[in-house]
């Protein structure tokens, strides 16, 4: 029964991470292009970034479950993908700073390329790269939070396998072995993507030019 429970709770937490991380993506990466071309969008995403920062997103989350009857899949996913989209938007837009003041770069603009043509073409493709690795962290932490937040009865909704909620129910049954089960699972899949996110830094660290973290 652990076993299934652990199985189908693998498939929630695919679908929840792959939701968070498209939200975060779809709204990031365009927020954070635009505000390294407009000085406007540029202000609001410093806004943006001080209530964040000064509203993690545990709590925020936590607020809004609490005060649902019942704790709801699709606020939990938008919520956590605007929050992150914050954090690629920030990143995007140190990015696009960067790339933007690159000989290659100055050279298109010289040769009369538009500015949306410069930002695709030009400067997107090289910011591709960071962007995978802060996704990889990203999903990492969605996992743990959601486990974590499941295992409280804040996460998905009852009657969606969880890791979380799992290991809740196991603890309070005196399940000790049995919860190494979704344990293993929550701890081998954040690390496995941290992991996969240190070395996607490293490459990438490595083709710049600069030294790899060891």
């Amino acid at each position: 029964v652990v076993l299934a429970m652990t199985i189908h709770g693998a498939r929630s937490i695919l679908i929840t991470t792959l939701g968070v991380l498209a939200i975060a993506l779809a709204l990031g990466v365009p927020l954070g292009a635009l505000a390294g071309r407009s000085n406007l969008a540029d202000a609001l995403l410093a806004r943006a970034v001080e209530v964040s920062g000064a509203l993690p997103s545990v709590v925020v989350v936590v607020a809004l479950q609490a005060g649902r009857l019942a704790p709801d899949w699709l606020a939990l996913v938008v919520v956590l993908g605007a929050l992150r989209a914050v954090e690629i938007a920030r990143l995007v837009r140190g990015e696009v700073l960067r790339v933007s003041g690159t000989d290659f770069v100055l050279a298109a603009r010289a040769l009369g390329a538009s500015p949306v043509g410069l930002t695709r073409r030009h400067v997107l493709p090289h910011v591709w790269g960071p962007v995978t690795v802060t996704a990889s962290l990203t999903a990492a932490s969605v996992v743990a939070l959601e486990a974590a937040l499941s295992f409280v009865g804040l996460g998905l909704p009852a009657g969606v396998p969880s890791w979380g909620r799992t290991l809740g129910e196991l603890a309070q049954g005196g399940g000790a072995w049995a919860a190494l089960g979704p344990v293993g699972a929550i701890v081998t899949t954040t690390a496995c993507l941290v992991i996969v996110a240190d070395a996607l830094d490293d490459r990438l660290s490595a083709r710049r030019g600069g030294p790899a973290r060891v």
